[in-house]
């Protein structure tokens, strides 16, 4: 175990406890008193007793002790504190870690929580009655002084030992890393986690990178109500030890999964995706941002697998490439290297985004516009260069001529490199997966139109996308910087959109816009939803501040243009004030 320094104090012998050695700098820092005289004298706990050791670890209030130290979020080096549990706050077979307190004695005095830990061997929890208040336990792990207010173990910590029994686990064995993360030679479990751990504290890594091993254990297989995706464990062979944590990875192809028997535990995967230290203490892939590139060896092609078929065209302007052959162009290419500008044809199988707010949209193409053997365009420009005004301008089934750069991505991923966009496009009947498009809604009165989201028939808990009104004008709805949440419509309350944090509508018109206003649902159990504070509106380069007129109406105006952006802003891509929309009024300039 590591030796631990904290202030001016150096690690002492271990076989000392804490009031017995007068004579030697005691083995963690402690509170500074002074002594009278201008100097300073540690403060020692009276109770305080151990070493931080596996064989002679801290008692809870030595824990507290150490914590006090600690300045806000600043996490202590591995130690081993033994306590009797006093309450627990939650077993969670589903997440397969427990939250609980311990302290000295059953009279809970001086409790320490212990957050989110695993069981023992630093295995996954399967059962609620695996502990129990009483329970005399050893917790291996971090310290904190979570938000300067609350000493804990931090997650990531396990169960060391269990009333006597256990004494193992990951802070033993942790198994061999291997793997440099590529294709050809992706990591392992373990070379995952260790990769990940370099990375600073939530910095996601900057690439792309390949994981392979079998699934352990899965956590969520299929999620209908949200958003396809899968969270499950993966080791070298299958057991449920030396795990890397795969977070809301998506399916092959970085599609949504569409069931729930579509992964199975003992399941051979390769994982391509970004990976994060999650709070600096869980490695994990980053939700959504993850993909199945294998599956039990079948490949899904994602962008960053060259497709099998034929390959067809030279890339000219009279023969483009079809999707094969510029994947096995742009392979080709050295590690990072772009071609020369080529034409590339096919069909939309899928969008990823249109960005009506940076003007690109990143989509697939294949042939025949299904998810096989499909090519890659990142952030591409419409028409002739021209920027993306709305999200409906391409769908899944047009056919397009690209114009761009080929470029071999960090050497796996073959696409258009961003600058290319659409020379020629041929309106599609859909395909490839596209659904239907929901009617038109809306009246018009006057200068302005009145909608209602229940009037455009979308089905309960489905992504809203964009919806066109009467007269032409639509609503683009995306996820903005949220990449787990994107508005959706639900049949509650009448009937509305609910826009998360960091979630964007943009409304565009053939004329120019001047007010907005929006009616939200009504307030329930106290909780308003009529988007937060921070929310705000873009048109023609001009911040336009939203104004609340109530719990259940907000307004924009001060503006005219043809478009507005909206932000349901917040400090981050969670929790907040949801807009739920029942209804907006667009009056435009007379």
């Amino acid at each position: 175990m590591k030796k631990i320094i904290y202030s001016v104090l150096m690690l002492a012998t271990m076989a000392c406890t804490f009031t017995s050695c007068e004579d030697v700098p005691l083995p963690y820092g402690w509170p500074f008193v002074s002594d009278g005289g201008g100097g300073e004298t540690p403060e020692v706990p009276a109770d305080a007793v151990g070493t931080g050791t596996a064989d002679d670890p801290f008692n809870v209030a030595a824990a507290l002790a150490l914590i006090n130290q600690l300045g806000a979020d600043v996490n202590s080096e591995d130690v081993y504190t033994k306590g009797i549990i006093t309450a627990i706050s939650e077993v969670s077979p589903n997440f397969g870690n427990a939250t609980f307190k311990i302290s000295d004695t059953e009279d809970a005095d001086n409790e320490l929580t212990v957050y989110r830990a695993k069981y023992l061997d630093n295995k996954n929890f399967s059962s609620e009655d695996q502990i129990k208040i009483g329970d005399e336990v050893v917790i291996f792990g971090k310290l904190v002084n979570f938000r300067g207010n609350t000493p804990e173990y931090t997650q990531g910590c396990y169960i060391y030992s269990l009333n006597g029994s256990g004494g193992g686990g990951g802070g033993g064995s942790e198994g061999t890393p291997s793997g440099s993360g590529t294709l050809a030679d992706p990591f392992n479990a373990m070379g995952a986690v260790k990769y990940a751990q370099s990375l600073g504290a939530d910095v996601e890594s900057p690439n792309d990178v390949y994981i392979k091993g079998k699934v352990a254990s899965i956590t969520n297989n299929y999620v209908a109500d949200n958003y396809g995706n899968a969270t499950f464990y993966i080791s070298d062979d299958g057991k449920d030890e030396n795990t890397f944590y795969c977070f809301r990875v998506l399916y092959l192809n970085n599609q949504k999964y569409t069931s729930g028997d579509l992964l199975k535990i003992g399941d051979e995967v390769v994982i391509c995706g970004k990976v994060v230290n999650y709070k600096g203490n869980t490695p994990e892939t980053v939700g959504n941002k993850a993909y199945l590139h294998s599956l039990n060896s079948s490949g899904g092609g994602g962008g960053d697998n060259p497709p099998s078929g034929d390959a067809k065209g030279d890339g000219t302007e009279a023969n483009p490439y079809n999707a094969v052959a510029a994947n096995n162009a742009a392979s080709a290419l050295p590690s990072g290297g772009e071609s020369e500008e080529v034409y590339v044809a096919g069909i939309i199988s899928s969008v990823k985004e249109v960005s009506p707010q940076y003007g690109n949209a990143t989509y697939y193409i294949s042939d025949d516009g299904k998810t096989d053997n499909q090519f890659y365009i990142f952030r591409g420009k419409y028409l002739e260069g021209a920027d993306f005004t709305s999200a409906d301008q391409i769908k899944v089934g047009d056919k397009v001529v690209v114009k761009g750069k080929l470029l071999n991505y960090m050497g796996n991923t073959p696409e258009f490199a961003q600058g290319n966009y659409i020379v020629k496009l041929e309106p599609g009947e859909g395909g490839g997966g596209g659904s239907d498009t929901p009617g038109p809604g809306g009246e018009v009165s006057g200068n302005s139109i009145t909608v209602t989201m229940s009037s455009f028939g979308l089905a309960n808990a489905t992504d809203a996308g964009t919806l066109t009104l009467t007269d032409g004008t639509t609503l683009a709805f995306a996820g903005g910087e949220n990449t787990n949440n994107s508005p959706k419509y639900y049949d509650g309350g009448g009937g509305a959109v609910r826009m998360y944090a960091k979630n964007t509508l943009t409304i565009s018109a053939q004329k120019a816009i001047t007010k907005v206003v929006i009616t939200c649902t009504d307030p329930a159990s106290g909780t308003v939803y009529n988007g937060n504070d921070m929310m705000y509106g873009e048109a023609g380069g001009k911040r336009v501040t939203v104004k609340k007129d109530s719990d259940t109406q907000v307004t924009f105006s001060d503006f005219s243009n043809k478009s507005l952006f909206i932000c349901n802003d917040y400090t981050e891509a969670k929790a907040g004030t949801q807009l739920r929309i029942l209804k907006i009024v667009i009056t435009y300039a007379d």
